[in-house]
């Protein structure tokens, strides 16, 4: 656990500053912070936070609740809008990815709102590469793979031999060898 030094209070610290401070609380797995409201609750509305005299007891409030054996990783003081003390993890880990090379997907990279996979045909230079129908079924087994249900995909690449209506195809490059000359 590290401990920020934003803004601890000094004796040369403004009045107005010392006034009208939030305790903010991030969980083990969330990516955002929530409001302190009292009685060990959490709300993300502000109007419902627990309002502390002054930042001094709001950040013995903050450093209260980072303890072994709690779900509370972050703690954080809020005075006019603005973070002023922070304890705890600074950021939270990185989601691990979903979809693409690292997550063992050679052409699936992401997935629409509305469910539909989004595949980048491209060969080992990382060129763009051809949408034929070996192509089509290796996309369709990671579609499958990934549990996507929606009808249909976005396929970007090169150039295609295979079009289907449940294949909405995009040409991102013209090879090389189809350019024309000037």
């Amino acid at each position: 656990m590290s401990t920020s030094t934003l803004d601890r209070p000094t004796a040369t610290a403004e009045p107005e500053d010392e006034r009208h401070a939030l305790v903010k609380v991030r969980f083990r797995g969330e990516r955002r912070f929530f409001f302190l409201a009292g009685n060990g609750r959490v709300t993300s509305k502000r109007i419902r936070a627990v309002t502390h005299a002054n930042r001094a007891s709001a950040i013995r409030d903050a450093d209260r609740m980072i303890e072994p054996g709690t779900d509370v990783v972050a703690a954080c003081v809020m005075q006019g809008g603005r973070r002023v003390y922070l304890t705890g993890e600074a950021t939270p880990p990185a989601a691990p990815p979903k979809y693409g090379p690292e997550a063992g997907y050679r052409y699936l990279v992401s997935v629409t709102k509305t469910g539909r996979g989004v595949f980048e045909v491209r060969d080992e230079g990382g060129r763009w590469g051809r949408f034929d129908e070996a192509t089509y079924e290796l996309c369709a087994e990671e579609k499958r793979r990934a549990g996507l249900t929606a009808r249909g995909m976005n396929v970007h690449a090169a150039t295609a031999t295979i079009f289907t209506d449940s294949v909405k195809f995009t040409q991102r490059s013209v090879p090389a060898a189809f350019a024309h000359a000037a």
